[in-house]
């Protein structure tokens, strides 16, 4: 499948014009449809559609594993789904979420319902393996490479190798990719951290909750409404993974920092 393309430029440089080929990043529309019904419609690269789907259904509350998929088609620009499950009040209770996180909610209302997605692990990530998974993300991704248009998610383990690494023009795409590619695989997310490039938003930290990462890691920041959530949830939110640092907002607990006295962050 490609997802880049050569196209013909005008070039300014030092007011020099001339001609040049250039990488562009592909795209695609997908519509989504459950259960006859329409879900939504997303734009994106045009690879990993399958894990994307079941990602995104996955991150979103949709359904709680693969056995709540009886069927999936993609053809072309459309991809059908039959579940068992209804897009129903996990939509809503995933919204709420998203809104108490933005504003000053209130609290009592908030416990209540984030029982469902709190996350639970003793998953403890070295210091030096996220500053070094950093340090060469960009070189994985090809796409990124070749056009500079894409963002990237991926799926840490504890010894610091990437089981998963996904492309899209979206940060929340990339993510239902790899959530997807997951659950295909019967991973344990749960003893992974989720790494990303684009920053850190209420949403993202909701669908790493919701697929039941307990570590996030970004080059960017993360929003204030992210910080609130990822405490609340139980998450450990890493930001600013650059040049050999990084910040720790909340659940610091789970990174071990294991560098000798000649490093540094």
């Amino acid at each position: 499948m490609y997802v880049s393309t050569k196209i013909v430029g005008v070039n300014v440089t030092r007011g020099k014009v001339r001609e040049f080929f250039d990488n562009i990043a592909l795209e695609t529309i997908l519509k989504i449809y459950v259960n006859e019904s329409y879900y939504g419609a997303f734009l994106l690269t045009p690879d990993m559609l399958k894990e994307f789907v079941i990602g995104n259904l996955f991150s979103e509350g949709v359904i709680d594993s693969l056995k709540d998929i009886q069927k999936i088609e993609i053809s072309k620009d459309i991809a059908r789904v039959e579940s068992t499950r209804i897009v129903s009040e996990l939509l809503k209770a995933k919204r709420n979420l998203v809104e108490f996180s933005c504003v000053a909610g209130d609290i009592g209302e908030l416990a209540a319902i984030i029982g469902r997605y709190r996350v639970s692990s003793d998953i403890m990530l070295n210091a030096s393996t996220i500053v070094e998974v950093f340090r060469t993300l960009h070189e994985r991704m090809p796409v990124f490479r070749a056009t500079g248009c894409t963002h990237g998610a991926a799926l840490l383990d504890e010894r610091g190798e990437i089981d998963c690494l996904a492309e899209d023009l979206g940060r929340h795409n990339a993510v239902d990719k790899v959530a997807g590619f997951a659950l295909l695989r019967g991973l344990n997310l749960n003893r992974y951290a989720l790494i990303l490039t684009g920053r850190e938003t209420p949403q993202i930290v909701l669908k790493a909750a919701r697929i039941g990462t307990p570590i996030v890691c970004s080059f960017s920041a993360p929003t204030l409404g992210a910080i609130k959530l990822a405490k609340a949830l139980g998450l450990t939110l890493v930001g600013f993974v650059r040049g050999g640092r990084f910040n720790v907002y909340s659940h610091p607990e789970r990174i071990r920092i294991d560098f000798t006295s000649r490093q540094s962050l």
